[in-house]
């Protein structure tokens, strides 16, 4: 298959093969083509060069439809639902032989059939068909999205990012459908960055590398993560998440960030309190809930506040809004930077010094050193631009993340949260970012990281602190105690398990 776009070829003469029964993964870094043959072979958009063929014969796509009727279907990471519909009209809405005298909707039959779909998942104690879609979570709108796939017996099923905005456990359900999918013979397609879950779920291996197939097909038990690296940017990466850097001269090992007894207008966080240091990368750690974004946007002044106090460098924040903790030295990079960390279709520069410029106390706003700002921030963060007027939409995300620090960097400031910093984004821009933080808290910013990946945590945090429920449950300074095993305990049941507590295993305490 060969597709471009004027002068850019996204895809150059690739080969790909999708077995009955098996999962097959599709990796590449942002910008490797992934995307382009997912729509390609699901009919979204049509290839310039190549042919298709489903169980030996030659198949025409050209629309999405063509691919459903020859048993293709694309589950998009964004999802292609609708939230204010029950669950069983998002899945079968589209069957035209529920529709009587093609205007009314059979009701009880769909609900019987969407019963039927839930249950060969065992999923039919989890989900209730007439339940509005909005009130499922995440996880659970995933899997719908896959029945829905299901439903038009698709032979063959595209899962972009699946896993993106779930929790571990979640992960483990969804992965247990596509299981299911497996051994009813079907074949999946999954595009993701999270190396732990491709070794995990994956049977075969494809990478493509700027539209070209670095590795085709390969059989995931021969696979090694440097060999998947090597394949991925082109050359092998030994420190994976940075080193930690010495603070430099002059700065001093110090208390930056202190709050002390926050509680949230929803009762939920109450009386939490922690204290952040210059030098170090401290990391949250927590299921989905446990209230990790909400202390965030509590010390940040983006939620309310019901009591407590902030302090930055001994100075406490004065009133609870973000432009005073701007000024005070805090920023937050939030978990959803398309919605609430950037503006997407405003131009880098507008962008990056979006923050700086609407937080200037003086009437006149200071142009003439915006575009010296921007191009700054270019060159530190190694920005991938065309020019700097260019809409941020049309970066990567890895690209569209340092635009996302690079604002909050141009306020100076001295506690840098970052919610989520790496979500989304392919591994040559992950590693980027890693040596960014650790640089940061060189040269004395206090970095305090969110992250739902344990890994990373382990990987760049100097502590760790856990949190379940609204409150923190350890606070782990030794890092023979970075586990884990150890981390999941406390996430989920506030403690340390010792491994001769329980005959039963971990695994199963998780799906209790």
């Amino acid at each position: 298959m060969t597709k471009t776009y004027g002068i850019v070829t996204a895809i150059n003469n690739v080969d790909f093969t999708i077995n009955a029964g098996e999962v097959h993964a599709l990796m590449g870094e942002n910008g490797a083509g992934k995307s382009t043959l997912a729509k390609v072979l699901s009919g979204i958009e049509q290839a310039d060069k190549g042919e298709i063929f489903i169980e030996g014969v030659k198949t025409d796509i050209n629309t999405p439809l063509d691919a459903i009727t020859n048993g293709i279907s694309i589950v998009m990471q964004e999802f292609n639902s609708m939230p204010h519909l029950p669950v069983y009209e998002n899945i079968l809405l589209g069957h035209t032989d529920l529709f009587k005298w093609n205007i009314v909707f059979a009701k009880a039959e769909a609900i019987k059939k969407t019963k039927e779909l839930l249950r060969l998942f065992d999923m039919e104690n989890h989900i209730n068909p007439e339940e509005l879609l909005s009130e499922l979570s995440v996880a659970e709108q995933q899997i719908v999205e896959i029945i829905k796939a299901v439903s038009y017996d698709s032979k063959i099923i595209f899962l972009d990012e699946p896993t993106a905005s779930l929790t571990n456990n979640e992960a483990q359900r969804l992965f247990e459908v596509m299981k299911r999918l497996k051994e009813q013979g079907r074949g999946l397609v999954i595009v993701s960055h999270r190396f732990s879950e491709i070794f995990e779920i994956s049977d075969r291996i494809t990478v493509l590398r700027d539209g070209l197939m670095m590795l085709n097909n390969e059989d995931m038990r021969e696979m090694t993560e440097q060999k998947l690296v090597k394949a991925m940017v082109g050359h092998e990466i030994h420190e994976f998440y940075g080193e930690k850097l010495p603070l430099e001269e002059g700065v001093e090992k110090k208390a930056m960030l202190v709050a002390e007894n926050i509680s949230d207008t929803y009762n939920f966080i109450k009386d939490l309190s922690f204290t952040a240091y210059t030098g170090e990368i401290l990391g949250f750690s927590g299921l989905v809930g446990a209230g990790r974004t909400q202390l965030a946007r509590c010390i940040f002044g983006a939620d309310p506040l019901k009591s407590g106090v902030v302090k930055v460098d001994g100075v406490p924040v004065k009133s609870h809004m973000p432009t005073s903790a701007i000024r005070t030295g805090l920023s937050l990079a939030t978990e959803n930077r398309k919605q609430e960390g950037l503006i997407i279709n405003m131009s880098i520069l507008q962008n990056s010094v979006f923050a700086k410029t609407t937080n200037n106390r003086s009437a006149l706003l200071p142009h003439k050193t915006e575009k010296e700002d921007c191009d700054r921030m270019v060159n530190e963060l190694n920005i991938k631009v065309a020019s700097t007027e260019d809409p941020v939409s049309s970066l990567s995300g890895g690209n569209q993340q340092k635009v996302v620090l690079s604002k909050w960097l141009l306020t100076e400031p001295k506690v840098f949260i970052l919610d989520e910093p790496t979500r989304g984004i392919d591994i040559s821009a992950k590693v980027e970012i890693y040596n960014i933080l650790h640089r940061l808290a060189s040269q004395g910013i206090c970095v305090v990281v969110i992250s739902s990946e344990l890994p990373e945590l382990l990987g760049i945090c100097d502590r760790i602190i856990c949190m379940r429920d609204g409150a923190i449950v350890a606070d782990l300074t030794d890092k023979n105690d970075f586990v884990e095993e150890k981390i999941m305990n406390y996430a989920s049941f506030g403690t340390a398990l010792e491994k001769d507590a329980s005959s039963v295993s971990t695994e199963v305490q998780y799906e209790q």
